[in-house]
């Protein structure tokens, strides 16, 4: 072992390039004379001639890639390539999910409650009674639609403050117009 680059590191003797003989090199990648997509050695085609005994005994010995597997394997009984049975049982059935049904007082409470805001604040009172109603149904989670529930709760709530509003309104406009009419 040397001190090869002069940082402490020592290098094994021997070749520089470590890929020196893989690629182009003897017996490697792309080594002249081999066609890694030829046929092998003492079949028809491959150009080695019968009285070649090393090409003979090569090819004995080596395995046939294209054997059926349950030759290769003893005791194999599975389905072979082709038979049409698949293994395991066959593919695995998607699981699906399926939603409790939703509340319909949740369902009514939302869209009165959406009413409520928009034009007629009147239903903001039942929407929040509907509301309740769809929380009590769904909490035991037999059924679905709570969101549909506290959103009916929400607007229910914000369309009762704007009712309370508007009959406040109401009131200073009528208490301010009397007062106005009897002092004049």
């Amino acid at each position: 072992m040397t001190d090869s680059d002069g940082y402490g590191r020592y290098s094994a003797p021997g070749p520089s390039d470590p890929y020196a003989g893989t690629y182009g090199g003897a017996g490697g990648y792309g080594s002249p004379g081999t066609d890694p997509y030829g046929a092998p050695s003492g079949e028809p085609g491959s150009g080695a001639s019968a009285a070649d005994p090393s090409a003979s005994s090569a090819a004995s010995a080596a395995p046939d890639p294209y054997a059926s597997s349950a030759a290769a394997t003893p005791g194999y009984t599975g389905p072979e390539f082709g038979s049409g049975a698949l293994p395991y049982g066959g593919p695995a059935q998607p699981q699906y999910y399926v939603a409790p049904p939703s509340s319909g007082a949740a369902t009514a409470a939302m869209i009165l409650g959406i009413l409520s805001l928009t034009c007629l604040p009147l239903t903001g009172p039942v929407a929040i009674v509907l509301a309740a109603m769809g929380m009590k149904a769904t909490a035991d989670g037999t059924q679905g639609g709570r969101g549909l529930a506290i959103a009916g709760l929400v607007t229910g709530i914000l369309g009762t403050l704007y009712l309370i509003f508007v009959v406040l309104w109401i009131l200073l406009y009528v208490v301010v117009g009397v007062w106005a009419v009897g002092t004049a």
